[in-house]
């Protein structure tokens, strides 16, 4: 049902991938394709993910790799895999690490309100820790630090779950 574009490399070339949809500049015309490509018109390669996940019991813990949360395409990335995580569960209890982070962006403070938007939907918890003083600084400018609990380390937001 796709249709491979690769093989015209012009018309592969002014086309953009969003979620599936091509829209080609060029022609003026909407291809739907099934297969995910890269605006050259290669096939999409999986990305690695920007998170590791563990559990504790019934928590599971969450830690950002990269040090900035900036880039929009990382952020449709990560606000994906964890929102497959927290639908996995009926009362998700979810602890998010900032231990790496120095960077965020407004509209990575947007995936977390999400986050915490659809966990309380469920009945579930979020908790956030250990936060770096910069991300603690942000989420006081931003009043998010009112929204969001955030704990001292990993273990005082581990005892904290109900």
């Amino acid at each position: 049902m796709g249709t491979d574009l690769s093989a015209d490399t012009d018309a592969a070339s002014s086309c953009v991938d969003w979620t599936d949809l091509w829209v080609c500049r060029s022609t003026c015309k909407t291809v739907v394709s099934t297969a995910h490509w890269e605006s050259n018109g290669q096939p999409l390669r999986k990305r690695r993910s920007k998170l590791n996940v563990s559990k504790s019991g019934t928590v599971t813990q969450i830690t950002f790799l990269d040090a900035s949360i900036c880039i929009d395409a990382d952020l449709d990335q990560i606000r994906s895999e964890i929102f497959h995580l927290i639908d996995a569960v009926k009362q998700p209890k979810l602890l998010l690490s900032f231990e790496n982070v120095t960077e965020l962006s407004s509209a990575a403070l947007g995936v977390l309100i999400r986050i915490h938007q659809r966990i309380g939907k469920l009945d579930g918890q979020l908790r956030m820790a250990p936060v770096k003083p910069q991300i603690q600084e942000i989420f006081t400018i931003t009043n998010l630090h009112g929204v969001f609990r955030i704990c001292a380390d990993s273990q005082e937001a581990v005892d904290s779950f109900d």
